[in-house]
């Protein structure tokens, strides 16, 4: 599940702004930490410092024996330009000539995103392995691997869609859950709406999209929380990020009767609305 979040988080808008941050960080780190001269010998002490030279001896100074230090072969990639910028502007002009396709009307598929940056990382990596130097490419790569794999399940997926539309107040449940999906309560279609003062309908979900629906001409007192990450746009007042909660009443006149919604999820988006009785 963890994947498809972030398949869907980083793809799901159309363009992987994500991938690009995150390999913007890696390469701030990387070129952040000191690189170690690999070719300079440890030192030696030449002198014993615990020694005390006899009282008789005059004073002399030794002169340190010259060493002479063969040269270390030269690794050709060693010495080749850095591809790892050039890898990424590469990656960012690739995806933003994909993203102008996508938005003239061809069927692109989210998966297609990060599916061309983990195929950039596999050339540039091979390019790397006989000249220049691929570093960071390897991090990029895996991160566009994961998401791959994470839009294309979140593709394949159907979450279930369930529909509740009662028609008078009677049948309107105290309470709504659904697991996974998509949960619809609509209770526009309600032809008694003044029946609905005073009760409180608990709407809840784990993973998905709670979409609720009032009639019009009644007071509502929301109170919507999202414990992880996800969107909440409670009669036009939108909210979101990680741990998100609205607390907001729409008010449909002094006389109007009033209910109260009671809607939490775990990861996903609610959204409440008004609409015709």
């Amino acid at each position: 599940m963890l994947v498809i979040l972030l398949g869907h988080t980083w793809w799901g808008s159309g363009y992987p702004w994500g991938l690009l941050i995150v390999a913007g960080i890696v390469a701030l780190i990387a070129t952040t930490f000191p690189r170690r001269d690999r070719g300079a010998p440890p030192a030696e002490s030449l002198t014993d410092p615990g020694a005390v030279p006899p009282a008789s001896q005059t004073q002399t100074y030794a002169v340190p024996p010259t060493y002479v230090e063969q040269p270390r072969p030269v690794n050709p990639r060693k010495k080749g330009p850095i591809l790892f910028w050039f890898a990424l502007a590469v990656m960012a002009v690739a995806l933003g000539v994909l993203g102008v396709v996508d938005l003239a009307g061809a069927s692109v598929a989210p998966s297609a995103y990060p599916a061309l940056v983990l195929a950039l990382s596999g050339v540039f990596l091979l390019l790397g392995a006989f000249w220049g130097r691929a570093g960071g490419i390897i991090l990029v790569g895996l991160l566009a691997a994961a998401a791959t794999v994470g839009a294309t399940i979140g593709d394949q997926w159907d979450p279930h869609r369930e529909v509740v539309r009662p028609v008078n107040s009677a049948v309107v449940q105290s309470s709504y859950h659904l697991d996974a999906g998509n949960l619809v309560v609509d209770l526009s279609q309600v032809t008694d709406p003044q029946a609905l003062d005073g009760r409180t309908v608990h709407v809840s979900g784990g993973v998905g999209h709670l979409d609720i629906t009032v009639p019009t001409g009644v007071n509502v007192v929301t109170h919507a929380s999202i414990s992880g990450p996800g969107g909440i746009n409670a009669f036009g007042q939108d909210s979101g990020g990680v741990d998100t909660t609205v607390d907001t009443v729409h008010r449909a006149g002094p006389q109007a009767p009033t209910l109260t919604i009671d809607a939490d999820l775990h990861i996903g988006a609610i959204d409440l609305a008004t609409g015709a009785n």
